[in-house]
């Protein structure tokens, strides 16, 4: 703004002058007081008079008593002493000497009068004399010369225009010449060197250009080459990436280990300014400086202005009006404003922009789970993608699912190509080794069948398959646990070339993201429908308790089932209303489709293959029209939020809940995973019971819709099976007046007094304040319904089409789908001239759009066709009809040509005896000099075995890894083997839990993963390693696999009784194993930790918030039988909860030492040490009397 002689004032309003204007003169003149009016004088009354007076001095003078003495006591006087007074008086004045008066005398006003202007006039310069310049000599005016003002004229914009770019063009550089550098020569750098941060120091709370309003954080600034602008705030966040003296690319800096404060989720954790790959001019969650990235330097580049770009407007979108930093109108603030996402929706594209990183991802491919006919049908009508689906054996669906035949396969995969699906099948169970023929021919018929996939988990069979169908795609089960990149790398390093990988419901967004850029596979993640309480793949709970395995098929789902939760033997508190401390919440990600789009998941997976259509059109559609919101409207665009309705939450509650939550997706919230109250679907909630009258009615305070009819369910305390209290509402009633549906909401719950059938509620079991739940929407279930229960396409795949004609040529036309299927048909005849109506463009796209009953929709048309040509209506039908049928022919072909090798798996085990012959021919050793190798899980055992006799490998899993270094003194150099264990899971940024093993100088390692395998590799290990059954080794391929792989010795899969062990014995070397015989077998291993939810304080949410309660405290499960389960935890946090009885393979020892078995394992929990020494010798007397 310039004054009235045409300087430039220093900042404030438009309508206000600088330090005041005309009519107030700055901090007050004679005839008017500052900081109030002529009753109020400042710091006091109307006798006091501010900044000194001869009668009274302010903050206290000689004659004020001690009492009123400001800032000290009587001897200590502000500002001085005796003899100098506050402000200065007569004799001695403040700020200089008596010829210079504070703030000017009143000959000379303070600041500028009318007649002197600030800043900027030619007889007095504005920081100094007219000796002293401002910002440099004579020559060098401030911000510019006399001739250039600064920011541009009055007709110019401040950050310049189309004409003029205010902070630097190749004509024009910012604050100087080329020679000169802004605010400074070359060596010093903007806005001081790199102990002073830009805008002011770290310590000082300076906002962005000096906006009033602005009170986020200061703006933070990415790592930046030597000759960059800005530098990095933090070096310590770049340690290993940032070179002073090269100019870098950017890139991502390594994580942390502990990933949760890295979240993509949990955005109230996240790093701030977000992902490194898109960074909007310096927001607080994003990385990116405040003027560009590293390509783009701030004031100025000679190819592109940072300020002044038609293509790119700075701080707003282009039909934007810019407006100057820190307007407080503005929408958006500079640097953050603190009002700028008040007020707005959740899916608004600000807190979008917040939330959400700017790499956009393709569009996901969203996975349905298929168990029937109708479910098939829901899921092409509702907009899946894909569909995945068991056969008759081999799946982990054998128990309740209606898996279809081999029979059925062709026609079922023709019909999900003809509607544009892929079909996925599952053969995701152990195989075992007389197994392997029939599992081999179902891979031949799925081959031929066209199916698009095969899930699987056992890695012998993944190996197979390269060899016997290697065109058919593989894909890794989540049963396979592959927990991080380094677990791919290992499958990939092994030669099973997996091309996706179904990704562990434990990991959170960020680890996602961190899965999917270190691997060169796609990443598949589950997004909505149960959550297991343990990894997938290690679960054997089922196994330990009824015999029955989830690696097998056939989970009983124990976790689900009630147990008391004991600590240090007793129950906890209120431990009746947490009967199901292991049933979790049932995942729902749709909040966070575009965290998991930008994180490059490439398949959206919905579980629930034992559900019903209903579930399937209910979860399909909503997550359906969610990506289809979340997905950007151009590929250099960011996802977004998808908009969760309350008509979409009604259809994911009601189809099935146990209560939604987004599970781990944004980090272990150990609080709120498990709710404990219901193992069971209990749908909405809709309400409250305020009273129950005698006659069986009850009053609820409703908050949600309800009709007549629907089905509710009172939460009674303990809701364990046999405690349900619920029925059909049969009359809704309010003042006497009966409704058939009423439509209270959570804003406005109004009172209903609801009545039920004859008997269908025990009205004595409800009580006031019980929470009541809808369980059936009779209008929602016939809306469902009719997805899928009609014989039309109710969603339809887009084509495009492209027409070609000439008069006296045939008109041709090629259709095309997307997925890059083209077929290309002709008329019968040749085109003619048009007399009046010739061939138009909009009669084509009219006749052509008429799809009918067929899975297309015309997305497009292009024609190249001659004005006056013509082509009868009907022909165009024909060729329609015809391009149509050749479209949906060529999709049915898909994927039914490929090659196969018959005789695969015959010749693989002629490999593998050529390859290993030495070992197979090998002479077996008595068995009296059979071995025992023990697992230890405290000091006592340790001390135990030690001096026991004929002691191969004391194997060790302690919780707290820094006693291995006294145990490997403990064992010393003579005695047994020490073998440290890995733990069983690794997920992403966890390798230092491996590689610490190796500090201890073992012997040997306990391996129980793929990835701990390839941490291991990586470090050169030099010990031997043994594959636990963690490893689910059941057959002959997946042991002369791990044989391959370089392990001495491996422990059979828990699942495989004696006849499975011996058939594998028959075609594998028996003295590659050492199986465990005796054990309490791990039932969970689970990423929830019951120690941080039920005995921290202050409901912690994760370590180590928890205060370590692990370490004093001993939690147990009591089951219904009355039996304790105890639960220990690893060095990573995890639970693992084992059985209470022993597995015992005592009576087997002898026909395993005949079949050639010479090493043996015993596996302890907490034994004491007599207990210990008597199973060691139950087990050599056995070996051994052989």
């Amino acid at each position: 703004m310039r004054d009235n002689n045409g300087n430039r004032g220093g900042g404030g309003f438009r309508d206000r002058k600088l330090f005041g204007d005309r009519d107030r003169k700055p901090f007050g003149n004679r005839d008017r007081k500052p900081y109030g009016d002529r009753d109020r004088k400042p710091f006091g009354d109307r006798d006091r008079k501010p900044y000194g007076d001869r009668e009274r001095k302010p903050f206290g003078d000689r004659d004020r008593d001690r009492d009123r003495k400001p800032y000290g006591e009587r001897d200590s006087k502000p500002y001085g002493d005796r003899d100098r007074k506050p402000f200065g008086d007569r004799d001695r004045k403040p700020y200089g000497d008596r010829e210079r008066k504070p703030f000017g005398d009143r000959d000379r006003k303070p600041f500028g009068d009318r007649e002197r202007r600030p800043y900027g006039d030619r007889d007095r310069k504005p920081f100094g004399d007219r000796d002293s310049k401002p910002y440099g000599d004579r020559e060098r005016k401030p911000f510019g010369d006399r001739d250039r003002k600064p920011y541009g004229d009055r007709d110019r914009k401040p950050f310049g225009d189309r004409e003029h770019r205010s902070f630097g063009d190749r004509d024009r550089k910012p604050f100087g010449d080329r020679d000169r550098k802004p605010y400074g020569d070359r060596d010093r750098k903007p806005f001081g060197d790199r102990e002073r941060k830009p805008y002011g120091d770290r310590d000082r709370e300076r906002r962005s250009y000096g906006d009033r309003d602005h009170r986020d954080e200061r703006p933070r600034y990415e790592t930046k080459p030597e000759d960059s602008f800005f530098r990095p705030p933090n070096r310590r966040m770049f340690k290993g990436l940032y070179d002073p003296n090269a100019v870098q690319e950017p890139r991502r800096p390594r994580r942390e280990e502990n990933e949760e404060e890295y979240g993509f989720g949990d955005f109230s954790h996240r790093r701030e300014f977000g992902d490194r790959e898109r960074k909007p001019y310096g927001d607080r969650d994003r990385d990116r400086g405040s003027f560009g990235d590293r390509e783009r330097r701030p004031y100025g580049d000679r190819e592109r202005s940072s300020f002044g770009d038609r293509e790119r407007k700075p701080y707003g979108e282009r039909d934007r009006e810019r407006k100057s930093f820190g307007d407080r109108d503005r929408d958006r603030g500079s640097f953050g404003d603190r009002k700028r996402f008040a007020d707005r929706g959740e899916n608004s594209e600000y807190l979008s922009e917040l939330a959400i990183p700017k790499v956009a991802g393709r569009k996901p491919e969203l996975l349905a789970p298929v168990g029937s006919r109708e479910m098939l049908k829901a899921a092409i009508e509702n907009g899946a993608d894909a569909v995945y689906f068991g056969l008759n054996n081999f799946n982990a669906r054998m128990r309740g699912a209606n898996n279809f035949t081999s029979e059925e396969l062709p026609e079922i995969m023709r019909t999900l190509h003809e509607r544009g699906l892929s079909g996925f099948v599952t053969l995701n169970t152990l195989i075992f080794t007389n197994e392997l023929d029939e599992a081999a021919g179902l891979v031949l018929t799925c081959s031929n069948a066209g199916v698009d996939a095969v899930l699987i988990q056992d890695l012998g069979l993944a190996w197979l398959m390269s060899k016997l169908a290697p065109e058919l795609p593989r894909h890794a089960s989540t049963q396979a646990a592959l927990t991080c990149a380094e677990a791919v790398h290992a499958t990939n390093t092994w030669g099973l070339a997996f091309s996706r990988a179904v990704a562990p419901r434990e990991l959170s967004i960020a680890e996602l993201k961190r899965l999917a850029d270190e691997t060169n596979i796609e990443i598949e993640a589950f997004a909505h429908g149960a959550l297991c309480m343990s990894y997938s793949g290690l679960c054997c709970a089922s196994e330990a308790l009824g015999g029955r395995s989830a690696n097998r098929g056939v989970c009983a789902q124990p976790c689900r089932l009630p147990y008391t939760l004991c600590v240090d033997g007793e129950p906890i508190r209120d431990a009746n209303l947490v009967r199901f401390p292991l049933s979790p919440n049932d995942l729902c990600a749709f909040p966070l489709i575009g965290d998991m789009i930008s994180a490059g998941v490439a398949a959206l997976k919905i579980e629930g293959r034992l559900k019903n259509a209903r579930y399937v059109a209910a979860v399909i559609s909503s997550y359906r029209d969610g990506i289809d919101q979340a997905m950007p409207p151009h590929a250099k665009a960011r996802p977004s939020r998808p908009v969760m309705t309350p008509e979409i939450k009604r259809k994911l509650e009601m189809s099935f809940s146990r209560g939604l939550s987004t599970g781990h997706l944004n980090g272990t919230n150990h609080q709120t995973l498990v709710d404990g109250k219901t193992p069971k679907n209990h749908g909405m909630l809709i309400g409250e019971v305020v009273f129950v009258t005698k006659t069986g009615m009850v009053e609820v305070q409703l908050c949600a819709p309800l009709r007549t009819g629907d089905g509710v369910v009172f939460e009674c305390g303990n809701r364990a099976e046999s405690q349900e209290e619920g029925g059909r509402v049969y009359t809704i009633e309010r003042g006497g007046q009966k409704f058939d549906s009423v439509a209270p909401t959570e804003k406005a719950p109004l009172r209903f007094m609801l009545s039920f059938g004859n008997d269908a509620l025990v009205t004595e079991r409800v009580n006031r304040g019980d929470r009541v739940w809808k369980t059936s929407d009779v209008e929602l279930e016939q809306m469902l319904d009719a997805t899928y229960k009609n014989a039309e396409f109710l969603y339809r795949r887009p084509v495009v089409a492209e027409v070609e004609g000439k008069v006296g040529d045939k008109l041709k036309m090629t259709m095309t789908d997307s997925f890059g299927n083209e077929v290309t048909v002709e008329d019968t005849e040749d085109a003619e001239w048009a007399n009046d109506r010739p061939l138009t463009q909009e009669t084509l796209e009219v006749q052509i759009g008429r799809m009918g009953n067929t899975p297309f929709r015309l997305r497009r048309l292009e024609a190249n066709i001659d004005e006056n040509m013509m082509v009868p209506l009907s022909r165009l039908n024909n060729i329609r009809r015809s391009a149509v049928e050749a479209l949906l022919e060529k999709r049915r072909e898909k994927g039914t040509n490929r090659p196969v090798d018959e005789m695969a798996l015959a010749q693989m085990r002629e490999e593998i005896k050529t390859e290993f012959a030495e070992e197979f021919g090998k002479e077996v050793v008595p068995a009296s000099e059979t071995k025992i190798s023990v697992l230890c899980r405290t000091i006592e055992q340790i001390e135990a075995v030690k001096l026991l006799e004929n002691i191969d490998t004391i194997y060790v899993e302690l919780e707290d890894p820094r006693q291995y270094v006294q145990v490997r003194e403990m064992i010393g150099e003579d005695g047994p083997r020490f073998a440290p264990a890995t733990i069983r899971a690794i997920k992403p940024g966890e390798t230092h839990y491996v590689r610490t093993l190796l500090n201890s100088y073992p012997d040997a390692l306990l391996v129980r993963g793929p990835a701990q395998w390839q941490i291991l590799q990586q470090s050169n290990c030099p010990v031997p390693m043994t594959a636990d059954f963690s490893m689910n080794i059941a057959n002959d391929l997946t042991a002369a696999l791990m044989r391959k792989a370089g392990f001495e010795r491996m422990a059979f899969s828990p699942e495989l009784a004696i006849e499975n062990i011996c058939a594998l014995l028959e075609n594998s070397v028996p003295a590659w194993f050492e199986p465990v015989v005796y054990q309490r077998i791990p039932m969970f291993y689970t990423e929830h930790c019951l120690y941080c939810k039920h005995t921290a304080p202050n409901e912690a949410t994760k370590f180590p918030e928890c205060g370590r309660q692990c370490e004093f405290k001993n939690i147990s499960l009591r089951d219904r039988k009355g039996v304790d389960h105890v639960v220990k935890t690893d060095d990573a946090c995890r639970n693992i909860v084992y059985a209470s009885e022993p597995k015992s393979m005592l009576a087997n020892v002898p026909a395993m030492v005949a079949a050639g078995i010479r090493r043996m394992r015993i596996d302890f929990v907490d034994e004491d040490s007599s207990t210990v020494r008597d199973i060691v010798r139950q087990f050599r007397e056995a070996a051994t009397e052989v």
